[in-house]
């Protein structure tokens, strides 16, 4: 899977509907997905740090991805 097609996918499914509810936009220019200001705030703490794990696992997990990818194409 490209670069381009994980970023069409998460940009897809689930991302499409949030933003039109307007509860997430993605700036494109800077490749930025922002959480609305007002939703955010409505969050707890614990929701917050949940959502900030789950992100950094899968961030993790992509760079992962991209390093064994590479070696293979080595």
């Amino acid at each position: 899977m490209t670069d381009k097609e994980i970023e069409r996918n998460i940009l897809a499914n689930p991302f499409k509907r949030f933003e039109d509810m307007q509860m997430m936009r993605y700036t494109k220019t800077l490749g930025i997905v922002e959480v609305d200001y007002s939703v955010w705030m409505r969050l707890t703490e614990k929701e917050k740090t949940e959502i900030k794990g789950i992100c950094e696992e899968k961030v993790e997990g992509y760079y992962a991805h991209i390093s064994v990818r590479k070696h293979v194409e080595e």
